[in-house]
């Protein structure tokens, strides 16, 4: 598998056709290759993918959907499903109200998990599960600011999650989360070290 780090993109825009993946369902290196083939993380997966297809159907029948498939990133592996629309006559506003926040960030059925984490853990004053965008005439590309670090008071703070399922186990999880972080926590070890 190519090695990449990449955000994770609510979706793009490029003259009209609207790019989305499905990205849920994690390996760490550590665990056995066929893992992502394990219940929990097929459900993850499935979870989000049949959540964005639901999201989406309101305003279009055509969307083409691809075989999901492994895609490894430095320290996990995550399973990946491109979904495509050739033509959505919908602005960037509306989609966004629409997809966000994702199963990711949000939970799912999303009204009740949003309302719960805005209850019990929404970080006070964070841009944890936020967006950002970029926007041109031609084209458009959204962020989910799933993971990302805040430095405040002379301190980093790195937010960063897991998908939680009923089969989840509380270690792999935060080895899970641990693992999503190596990479981005010794270059923050390295700059406080100096």
């Amino acid at each position: 598998f190519p090695v990449t780090i990449r955000p994770q993109h609510l979706f793009r825009r490029m003259n009209g056709t609207i790019e989305l993946e499905a990205l849920a369902g994690t390996r760490t290196h550590q665990q056995p290759i066929d893992c992502l083939n394990s219940e929990k993380n097929q459900q993850e997966h499935h979870a989000v993918s049949d959540w964005i297809r639901e999201a989406l159907t309101p305003f279009t029948n055509d969307i083409h959907i691809s075989p999901s498939h492994p895609i490894q990133l430095r320290h996990v592996t995550h399973t990946k499903t491109h979904i495509s629309i050739p033509h959505i006559p919908t602005s960037d506003a509306t989609l966004i109200q629409a997809l966000f926040p994702t199963p990711a960030v949000g939970g799912v059925p999303r009204v009740e998990s949003v309302s719960y984490l805005l209850r019990v853990n929404q970080p006070t004053g964070t841009l944890y599960r936020g967006l950002v965008g970029l926007v041109c005439r031609d084209w458009s590309i959204w962020v989910v600011m799933i993971r990302y670090a805040e430095w405040h008071h002379h301190n980093w703070t790195l937010y960063g999650g897991a998908g939680i399922m009923p089969q989840s186990d509380a270690t792999e999880e935060w080895n899970e989360i641990d693992a999503k972080w190596r990479l981005f926590r010794n270059t923050f070890e390295t700059i406080q070290s100096t």
